[in-house]
Parts: C-alpha cells; sequence; structure tokens
C-alpha cells in the first residue's frame, strides 16, 4: 500500500470510528468537560510521544501558554482531538507539538495545521456528541509511531470496571495547570 492510500485509509478509518462509535468521550458515559484530572503522577519521560499539545499560534509566550487543549497522533500527518476544542477555528492559528514530555521544552516536533475536519455530527444529539475532530499537519511527522486507533476487536475496553489510562497536562493542584504529562489508571 503506497504512503497517500495508506493515509487515505487512516483517515478514512477514523472517519469510520468517530461514526460508529467506536471512539468514545474519555469521560463515558455522563460527560463533565469540568472534571480534571487533580496531581496524579507525572509520565515517564517519552512514555506517550502521540500525546499531542494543541497549540493557539497567535498567542505570544512559549508552548506551555499557548496550549489549550490534548490530541493523538493517528497518522503522520493527522491528529484527532475533541471537536469542542478546535470548532470554528482556523487552521492558520492552530499548532500541533508532539513527542513532549514538558510543554516548556522544545523537544519533539511542531507542526501548523492546515486543515480542521470536524465530525459532521458534533453536538447532535447533545452538546458533546460526537465530540471528535481531525487536524491535518502541514508536514509529517518523523521518528513518532502514532496512536493505532481502537477497532471491534477493542470492544473489550468498554467493559465495566476496565482499568484504563488516562493521560493530559491536567491540573496539579487547582488552578495551576502543570506543563508536565501526567497519567493515572482508572475504572
Amino acid at each position: 500500500m503506497g504512503r497517500s492510500t495508506r493515509r487515505v485509509a487512516v483517515v478514512m478509518a477514523a472517519a469510520v470510528a468517530l461514526s460508529a462509535g467506536l471512539v468514545a468521550p474519555a469521560w463515558g458515559a455522563s460527560p463533565n468537560p469540568g472534571a480534571q484530572i487533580i496531581g496524579e503522577d507525572p509520565a515517564e519521560p517519552a512514555a506517550y510521544p502521540f500525546m499531542a499539545a494543541i497549540l493557539n499560534h497567535t498567542i505570544e509566550g512559549n508552548d506551555y501558554q499557548k496550549q489549550f487543549c490534548g490530541g493523538s497522533l493517528v497518522d503522520d500527518e493527522w491528529v484527532l482531538t475533541p471537536a469542542h476544542c478546535v470548532e470554528g477555528d482556523s487552521p492558520a492559528s492552530l499548532a500541533v507539538a508532539v513527542g513532549r514530555t514538558t510543554l516548556t521544552s522544545n523537544d519533539g516536533q511542531r507542526r501548523a495545521v492546515v486543515q480542521v475536519v470536524v465530525h459532521p455530527s458534533f453536538g447532535q444529539p447533545t452538546a458533546l456528541s460526537n465530540d471528535a475532530a481531525l487536524l491535518r499537519l502541514a508536514a509529517p511527522v518523523t521518528s513518532i509511531v502514532p496512536l493505532r486507533l481502537a477497532g471491534a476487536a477493542d470492544d473489550r475496553f468498554e467493559v465495566d470496571g476496565t482499568i484504563l489510562t488516562v493521560i493530559g497536562w491536567g491540573t496539579v493542584d487547582p488552578p495551576t495547570p502543570t506543563a508536565c504529562t501526567r497519567s493515572t489508571s482508572r475504572p
């Protein structure tokens, strides 16, 4: 399979996964987007290189100051992120950083965004339904393995009580966000 064919296949798989409900909101059946991961453990350096920081490129300062949402590298040119983070944003105002454990560092790779694709049913039937978007990057990310998208064989992860890992930059001591990736495992 050629590179462009593979890329189209990955993007189509992401779209199918989103529309089929195979990618679910991180907060489960009772959405509470105001909830925060407080405290938790610092992630090991380079443990989650696919973790993407979504950046407002128009803000002055470093990437820690520009970061407003997270996402996952799902192909060398695509990042999956919540639609509520980027709906209505111009691609020119966005950038993505991957391969970083600490947002104040220059580790990893930074890419401009050239396209924002919001799930066509975002906000229907309720405000955060189908809360997913894809960001197309201006150039491929190299040397970082993208996160594999969930498929039908991964249904076991949806069983009540299954321990899953949640990652992000989160809040260590409200209301102070942290520049270091944090992780926790929860049912």
